[in-house]
């Protein structure tokens, strides 16, 4: 069966409801599942339940209109379905890291807002990367490679900073050419926006002490717990998983985000433009 259809179609359901009440049957019904049977289908790929998806999409409609709108955020928050000023500001700050009249103050829009998914997107859900990480205590290292400034608006341009580090790696002491990482820089979540500049090396791990060639940076990874995602197909997608990784699995997980840079680890076929061969491991500080 297409599972991703259907879903797809419950889903088109919770949009057009989402400042009513939606009931579990209703929403079943529109995808042809009993309540039980669709409740763990969509866990499954999805990776989250269907209280917290609508919660979160109600969040999100409520993060653009503070922005958008001068309405009070009282009656934005009873538009969208929560019982209470008090209620939405909780799980506004539990999902976003800051309360509802800072994100207004920011005037900014943040990169994890769970946008209304398409089926394209249930797909990548389901085949594209893993819903429930490994969880792994690393210690820590160097890598040494190139810095890359860049923003959500821009686009993640990994192939293209790996074509220009690639022919350097050579020119570095001792380092493990066979092990390809991308060090996505530390950002505090209240100063995260599709804006703001991000710092991204694309690098190798190296003995410590290791010489730095010109144009190039060394940064020693802290030791830390970390969440293991597996991301299947090319680093074209990649973005995608990290947002179901911000967006749904760690609000609604037992972990919260450590302040510290996170990582990839790629496999040299996931760097090849868009495919399918290609896997690359996702590593979150957790805590």
């Amino acid at each position: 069966m297409d599972y991703a259809s259907q879903i797809q179609l419950a889903i088109d359901y919770i949009e057009d409801n989402l400042g009513l009440e939606p009931t579990l049957a209703d929403i079943s019904a529109q995808a042809g599942f009993s309540m039980f049977h669709f409740s763990r289908l969509f866990h499954l790929v999805m990776g989250e339940t269907v209280t917290a998806y609508v919660r979160e999409r109600r969040l999100a409609h409520c993060a653009e209109e503070l922005l958008s709108t001068d309405d009070r955020t009282l009656d934005i928050a009873t538009r969208w379905g929560f019982a209470s000023q008090a209620t939405f500001s909780r799980a506004f700050k539990r999902t976003y890291g800051l309360t509802p009249a800072t994100y207004r103050r920011g005037r900014t829009p943040l990169f994890i807002e769970k946008p209304r998914l398409s089926l394209g997107d249930i797909e990548h859900l389901n085949k594209g990367v893993e819903t429930e990480p490994c969880i792994e205590d690393i210690p820590a290292f160097t890598v040494i490679g190139m810095r890359f400034v860049w923003n959500v608006s821009d686009g993640y341009r990994v192939s293209e900073w790996w074509e220009k580090f690639a022919p350097r790696i050579p020119e570095i002491q001792g380092a493990d050419s066979c092990t390809l990482i991308g060090v996505c820089e530390y950002t505090p979540s209240d100063c995260f926006t599709v804006e703001r500049p991000l710092q991204y090396i694309a690098g190798v791990p190296v003995p410590p002490g290791t010489p730095v060639p010109d144009g190039m940076v060394s940064k020693e990874i802290a030791t830390s717990k970390y969440a293991v995602f597996r991301h299947t197909g090319g680093v074209e997608t990649l973005l995608e998983s990290c947002r179901f990784i911000l967006g749904t699995w760690l609000p609604t997980s037992e972990y919260e985000a450590f302040p510290a840079d996170n990582f990839e680890i790629y496999d040299p076929e996931s760097l090849r433009g868009e495919t399918e061969a290609g896997v690359v491991s996702v590593y979150l500080p957790v805590e």
